[in-house]
């Protein structure tokens, strides 16, 4: 129902004057932006293009770590010196070796450092 028809009910059926009418129908449409801008707001919506997710299922990929053979060699190095004295160790990787010494855990870590930038 439009503007016009909408006041002259309200007139109608509660027996008000077209002023009252037209003041009770701006307060109910407050946010009314008229036909034309609700055209304009039909065609934005349709010239918008919307963004969704994918639905796509990506390949996990599989990259192949290489391996630092010097610090592994660094490693086991430590390992057999422990070793050597009766501790159990583990080696994790080339980052680290786990031993128990004393009913105590310890773990030495080993890191590799890259040269200071000149």
């Amino acid at each position: 129902m439009s503007r016009e028809e909408t006041i002259k009910e309200y007139m109608k059926h509660l027996g008000i004057t077209e002023e009252e009418a037209t003041q009770l129908w701006e307060d109910d449409h407050e946010d009314y932006i008229g036909e034309e801008g609700e055209k304009m707001q039909e065609k934005a919506k349709k010239d918008c293009k919307r963004y969704v997710s994918s639905t796509k299922k990506r390949k996990p990929r599989t990259v192949e770590k290489k391996i630092d053979t010097e610090k592994l060699a660094i490693l086991k190095l430590c390992a057999g010196i422990l070793e050597e004295n009766g501790v159990i160790c583990t080696i994790e990787r080339e980052v680290c070796v786990h031993f128990n010494l004393n009913d105590t855990e310890f773990s030495l870590r080993l890191t590799r450092h890259h040269p200071p930038k000149k």
